[in-house]
């Protein structure tokens, strides 16, 4: 069997149609691979910038605002799922407003009863009993005051004590210093003390002092760093009374403790007083009893 021959016109245009359809192919081919290559690759790329991004967030929220702007944040953001009560901060912040208008009042009462003490004022028989103006030669807010005493330290050590107090009403200095004396080995120390004072007296029997100032431990080299002091006088009576002296120092970032518990016995103008004395720095200590002379004006 013979196929029929085409015509040279016929062949050409028939050659040219497969052609064209080959191309069409192969363009059709090639753009749909092509694309949805990149698309695919596009959003792995996407998920994975995304992922990178949520990692970074908290990271960069961190700088931006910095551990404590995080910090109060979270704390201080309201939770709008969750009632809030408000009340609550109310009373807490009520209550240290109470404290702070009672610290306050105990503070400006101590000062000006003591400044109007010493001033003197009249009053009823059974207000001035308590209240009334200072007599001289009673202990408390004293215009001047010397206390000499002995102690008897731990081991081998002793110790002559001496203070000096001067004052009118409800301010005042106070000096102290203490000499310690070991026999063996043959060596000596001195404590000091200065303390300017803010004398509060409620009652002719109670005395309340707050003092700041400076302590001195001074032996083979002589140091000294802030004090703290805060005096207590309570008598039972006229002229018995009991008597707490804590003072708190810190010198090179090291603390000095001094607490001096006592009862006095006397009359206007002079009395005796008998205690313990502790006194510490890091774990070695001063401790033992004292006893001594006080006169006061």
């Amino acid at each position: 069997m013979t196929l029929p021959t085409l015509p040279a016109k016929t062949r050409l245009l028939t050659t040219c149609l497969i052609v064209s359809i080959l191309v069409s192919i192969h363009q059709y081919t090639h753009s749909a691979t092509v694309p949805a290559f990149s698309i695919q690759q596009d959003d792995e790329t996407k998920k994975k910038k995304k992922k990178e991004t949520e990692k970074k967030r908290p990271e960069e929220k961190e700088e931006e605002k910095g551990k404590l702007g995080s910090f109060e944040e979270e704390a201080t953001e309201e939770d709008k799922t969750m009632p809030t009560y408000s009340h609550t901060s109310t009373e807490s912040s009520g209550g240290w407003a109470f404290a702070g208008n009672l610290f306050y009042a105990a503070f400006k009462v101590g000062g000006v009863a003591s400044w109007a003490r010493v001033r003197g004022y009249s009053g009823n028989e059974e207000y001035n009993r308590y209240w009334g103006p200072r007599q001289t030669g009673e202990p408390v807010i004293p215009f001047a005051k010397l206390n000499a005493s002995y102690q008897n330290v731990e081991s081998d050590v002793e110790a002559f004590d001496g203070a000096l107090e001067g004052g009118y009403g409800p301010v005042g200095i106070r000096y102290r210093r203490t000499h310690y004396r070991e026999e063996n080995p043959d060596t000596e120390l001195d404590l000091s003390q200065i303390h300017f004072l803010y004398r509060m007296s409620y009652t002719r029997s109670i005395e309340l002092d707050i003092g700041l100032g400076a302590v001195t431990v001074d032996g083979v080299d002589r140091n000294s760093g802030f004090s703290l002091a805060l005096p207590f006088r309570f008598y039972l009576g006229r002229f018995f009374g009991l008597s707490f002296r804590p003072s708190w120092g810190t010198i090179n970032d090291q603390s000095v403790s001094d607490y001096d518990l006592g009862l006095s016995i006397g009359m206007r103008y002079v009395g005796v007083k008998g205690g313990y004395r502790w006194v510490k720095a890091g774990s070695s200590t001063l401790n033992g009893p004292f006893f001594g002379l006080q006169l006061y004006y």
